[in-house]
């Protein structure tokens, strides 16, 4: 009985659309709350998703972590990110600005800026977050 019941709601939201907007939400709502609904929505379908995406759904979400100033959680999402996908430059930018913007956790975000920089070296945002900081990139 429970089987034929999660079919039928599976199809029912296929029909409505509602994995699309939880991947739009994720993606690109401005409202940081419905954005991280949707990513956790995302994350939460577990291994069903690549590891890349899911890495994409943690980096969104602790970017809407970050904007609500809810720091400690942004950070955790774009560590969490990072082990899903140890190649995106984004992320350790994403993450060195928490850690300096928010944590004042200098040599942290300094580090986060030179990985991000040592995966993609025409990446400027780093590169601009380090001379922030008084550091030559």
């Amino acid at each position: 009985m429970i089987r034929p019941l999660v079919f039928a709601l599976a199809l029912t939201l296929c029909a409505t659309g509602a994995w699309g907007d939880m991947d739009a939400d994720c993606k690109q709502s401005s409202d940081p709350d419905r954005r991280i609904r949707g990513c956790t929505q995302i994350i939460e379908r577990g291994k069903r998703e690549r590891r890349e995406y899911r890495a994409i759904a943690y980096n969104n979400r602790g970017i809407a972590y970050q904007e609500k100033g809810e720091v400690d959680r942004a950070i955790a999402d774009f560590t969490t990110a990072i082990k899903f996908n140890p190649n995106d430059a984004r992320v350790y930018s994403n993450r060195g600005n928490a850690h300096s913007e928010k944590k004042g956790e200098v040599d942290r975000a300094i580090a986060d800026f030179r990985k991000a920089l040592e995966i993609d070296p025409s990446y400027e945002f780093p590169k601009r977050n380090l001379k922030r900081l008084g550091v030559t990139p």
